[in-house]
């Protein structure tokens, strides 16, 4: 059998989706005969937050990517992470080989001029991350398949140094996600309060300035592609809390997966997909109530036998149904079914 030609397109390298969903992946794709090449713009598909620049710089993005356009024909499928251009429909409109919409959020929400609902119906297949997803993308008449957000388990592993006397508690993300974060600042500053010997680690691309936690009672780390991995190993505790929201319910956990991978155990909001990975193993914490936060955080944090035993279970489950291998052969299948459906 020859081996399949893959173009995957992402909004641009610095997205997290494309990172994760397409180029984490790539090596894992190759291993299985599939020929993944990634199309990297250079221009970043969200708007300048000045207006009076959004003209030019639309003109600059549609130029940036046009080249796809005339390298589809070397591919026998296309992989679109999300939308081209984000919340519109712009250049897929033009595209003559088979593609999957591949999407790891609830970018339905904000698009514009139904450009998601156009994308969807042209589509071959549409693979996401969660079943909220699914349910929304099921109204297209697609065939619609859940992959969740894989990782890559020789990348994200069990750190060898020993704990600190500290208890690092720890949250990694954008500074779009501080809402989230924030809404538990009252239990988190608690927390700290009643457990002198812990503090809270922010990895992100700006500090919080948080109003409830004193400035020595947590660190802001400035977020590095190179050092992420060494970040998340430092933690004790991996946090993951959510807003009860249509986006968050369009979350991929992936914070969670991330976390547990480097043998961290989780403590996250109760939400649909972290309640269904929380219950594949006992790796962390479910939290359906607030107050919850500040009890279940010290359980774990004067517990280190249940630490452990809760990082074990969690890389154990990543290894087998979260890893990049796992994540490529499903997509293989999704793609030989739909090449093979086009050439009857």
């Amino acid at each position: 059998m020859k081996k399949l030609k893959i173009l995957g397109i992402g909004q641009g390298i610095l997205i997290p989706s494309y990172r994760y969903r397409l180029k984490e992946t790539k090596q894992s794709f190759n291993e299985i005969n599939l020929d993944l090449k990634l199309f990297e713009p250079d221009i970043d598909s969200y708007p300048p937050v000045n207006k009076l620049s959004r003209f030019l710089w639309l003109i600059k993005v549609v130029l940036s990517r046009s080249p796809i356009l005339f390298e589809q024909k070397k591919y026998d499928i296309l992989i679109l992470q999300r939308e081209i251009i984000s919340t519109l429909y712009s250049l897929e409109r033009f595209f003559t080989k088979p593609f999957i919409l591949d999407v790891d959020d609830a970018i339905h929400l904000h698009q514009k001029f139904h450009s998601i609902e156009k994308i969807s119906h042209k589509a071959s297949a549409i693979v996401v991350c969660n079943d909220y997803l699914a349910n929304y993308y099921q109204q297209f008449n697609k065939p619609v398949y859940i992959i969740p957000t894989p990782v890559n388990i020789d990348k994200y592993k069990p750190s060898t140094k020993k704990d600190s006397i500290q208890i690092v508690i720890g949250w990694i993300g954008t500074s779009s996600n501080f809402q989230s974060l924030k809404s538990i600042e009252k239990e988190l500053s608690i927390f700290l309060y009643q457990n002198p010997n812990s503090i809270l680690k922010v990895v992100s691309n700006k500090n919080p300035n948080f109003t409830l936690i004193e400035k020595d009672r947590y660190i802001y780390k400035q977020w590095s592609e190179t050092e992420d991995v060494e970040d998340i190993q430092s933690f004790n505790i991996g946090i993951m809390p959510l807003l009860n929201t249509e986006h968050s319910r369009g979350k991929c956990a992936f914070k969670m997966l991330q976390y547990m991978s480097c043998g961290i155990p989780v403590v996250s909001t109760c939400l649909p997909m972290n309640k269904k990975i929380l219950e594949m193993g006992k790796c962390g914490f479910c939290i359906k109530e607030k107050d919850h936060w500040v009890d279940t955080l010290a359980k774990l944090s004067q517990n280190k036998k249940i630490r452990n035993s809760f990082g074990q279970e969690g890389r154990r489950i990543i290894e087998q149904q979260f890893s990049t291998k796992f994540y490529a052969k499903q997509y293989k299948d999704i793609i030989l079914k739909i090449l093979s459906e086009g050439n009857n």
